[in-house]
């Protein structure tokens, strides 16, 4: 009997250490430095021009990457900045509410390469690249890494925008489509806190307020427009875009996300279970999957075959089912998803490329239902699918 007891203790154990996308190789593709170097300097003075009160109308911009900052804060302290807008105040077409969604912290720096940001009492850093032409209100592009144990958070932040870069995302890669691509520095959390990002739950979240700081002070200071965000996530980084999106799906209504988890699915719930060898290690608090308009939201999904499994977890879990799940979820639930499966295993879809991305963000940079509800990508791959509502 003892015995069991120790052998059970040491499986609980296990579970919780590597809790769901539990080990690093899912990101060491991403997490080597690069010839375009990340200026560690703040660049407050350089870019566009601070924009005018007048102009908080204008849409929402990208998120950077998480703080590396050496006091991480629990999550149980993080709270939503008091005076952030209700995202359910707009009243106009999906993707442009008449108000702003959130409203910028004093003393926010807002420029080329490295920021700051105040978040309930805590500095947050992101990395900002801006574009050349600042007489257009830019659209806001995030990049969310996949988790990297204990790995550094700044070289998190490093690896993942030179691999958006080396994708061909980045600012000027279409005149349709000036953009502001935001990477966040996580708070390195580790299981069963978190995976680099706070994926757990929408409340308390020490990376949603992060998120909407940053949203806000892109609106204000760089003119940013909140009908056009977008984000790219791998891994622990597409859960936590999931999340984004669920809790803002008229923000957040165009995105990629590969292999990564929906927390708010029943299916991938057991899945997620599955990879903890049944322990409920993790107590998934996530906003409902809610019902949209059909075609106000669409969804880049990815998924590697029988071999996309949560890496290094002690039970044997699907990424791949999972996102099969969510796909028909998603899709019963107003979304327009574009399923794009591969064998490759845990890694990203070597079809889904940043020209791809690009072509997929500009297609939702209207206000208005998705055009996918009718028409299709010139550029998609026959990998792809497009599944309508």
């Amino acid at each position: 009997m003892k015995r069991d007891i120790i052998r059970g203790l040491s499986l609980l154990a296990l579970a919780s250490s590597t809790l769901f996308f539990g080990c690093a190789e899912d990101f060491s593709e991403f997490s080597e430095t690069s010839d375009v170097a990340v200026s560690d300097t703040d660049a407050t003075d350089a870019g566009r021009d601070t924009a005018s009160p007048d102009s908080g109308d204008l849409p929402d911009a990208q998120q950077a990457p998480d703080s590396g900052v050496d006091a991480a804060t629990s999550p149980d302290a993080a709270t939503s900045p008091d005076a952030a807008s209700d995202p359910d105040s707009g009243t106009g077409d999906p993707g442009t509410p008449s108000t702003p969604y959130f409203e910028c912290p004093d003393g926010t720096t807002v420029g080329q390469g490295w920021n700051t940001v105040d978040v309930a009492g805590t500095e947050r850093t992101y990395h900002l690249d801006l574009p050349a032409d600042a007489s257009v209100p830019p659209a806001i592009v995030f990049g969310f890494h996949g988790f990297s144990g204990p790995g550094s958070p700044r070289d998190d932040t490093h690896g993942f925008r030179q691999h958006m870069l080396n994708m061909g995302i980045e600012p000027d890669a279409r005149a349709d489509l000036p953009f502001i691509l935001v990477l966040m520095e996580d708070t390195n959390l580790q299981p069963v806190a978190g995976l680099d990002w706070d994926i757990r739950t929408d409340d308390p979240n020490v990376d949603l307020p992060f998120f909407e700081a940053v949203v806000g002070c892109l609106v204000e200071h760089q003119a940013a427009d909140e009908g056009q965000v977008f984000a790219f996530g791998f891994s622990a980084g597409a859960t936590i875009a999931n999340l984004i999106h669920s809790k803002y799906p008229d923000l957040l209504r165009a995105f990629v996300s590969e292999s990564g988890l929906w927390a708010n699915e029943e299916e991938n719930l057991r899945i997620a279970l599955q990879a903890t060898l049944g322990f409920p290690v993790v107590d998934w608090q996530w906003p409902e999957m809610a019902p949209i308009d059909a075609g106000s939201a669409a969804i880049l999904l990815s998924r590697g075959g029988p071999n996309d499994l949560v890496p290094g977890a002690p039970g044997r879990a699907s990424l791949d089912e999972a996102g099969e799940f969510a796909r028909d979820a998603l899709v019963a639930n107003g979304r327009v998803v574009i399923d794009c499966w591969h064998d490759g295993g845990h890694t990203l879809h070597p079809e889904v490329t940043g020209a791809l991305m690009l072509d997929f963000f500009a297609a939702h940079a209207a206000a208005g239902p998705s055009p996918l509800l009718t028409e299709t990508i010139p550029s998609l791959p026959q990998s792809c699918t497009i599944e309508r509502p």
